[in-house]
């Protein structure tokens, strides 16, 4: 979020978004042409060191293996991530094979009022077949939640508590509903190094 307008997107000079809502979003040409400028020489590794293939089948059958519930159970999408809707994807795909009794996807999102993240979550339940279920917090339920996501994580950081704090809120609705475990797109962004400050961080 831009700090200064409260914009959600934050624009480049040539007017191309660079960074969309909590750093998903990159342009990287633009990046690394100023990472070059610092001194810092870094060029992305793709294609070579890895296999799609196996990467896909090995995604889908981590998401199938953890499908195997006797308990009510989701799954998380977050609007700006294409993490989670991989997940949910694989899922609902997987529950569609299985037997055309099975019962609807719970997909469950949050966001404050007007959230882009709720918008492009309900395209991806739409698109999926999911049973959606969003939930808008305020601001006023995010300060009164800081207590209780600061104990439960233990820890002050400041980026850890925004991050959590809506998938606190919306944990406490999820189990509310009976609904045991959800599945989401989390880690994958520092697995496979998606956040922008793994670009200049120390190797070795």
């Amino acid at each position: 979020m831009d700090p200064k307008s409260d914009a959600q997107l934050l624009v480049s000079a040539d007017g191309n978004v660079v960074v969309a809502a909590n750093a998903d979003i990159y342009n990287f040409k633009e990046l690394y042409s100023g990472l070059a400028k610092t001194g810092v020489d870094y060029e992305p590794k793709t294609g070579n060191e890895y296999q799609s293939d196996v990467l896909c089948h090995a995604f889908e059958k981590a998401v199938v293996r953890r499908m195997m519930s006797d308990v009510p159970w989701g799954v998380w999408l977050s609007g700006g991530r294409l993490d989670s809707s991989l997940v949910a994807s694989v899922a609902s795909r997987h529950m569609a094979q299985s037997s055309k009794y099975f019962p609807r996807l719970h997909s469950f999102s949050v966001g404050l009022e007007g959230s882009p993240d709720l918008k492009a979550t309900r395209v991806v339940a739409d698109y999926l077949g999911t049973k959606p279920h969003s939930y808008t917090y305020t601001l006023e339920e995010g300060a009164d939640a800081v207590r209780a996501v600061v104990t439960t994580l233990e820890t002050y950081d400041v980026t850890t508590i925004h991050a959590s704090m809506p998938m606190y809120l919306m944990a406490r609705k999820i189990k509310a509903m009976g609904i045991k475990m959800v599945l989401s797109g989390e880690g994958a962004s520092e697995v496979f190094g998606g956040y922008l400050y793994f670009h200049t961080c120390p190797v070795g």
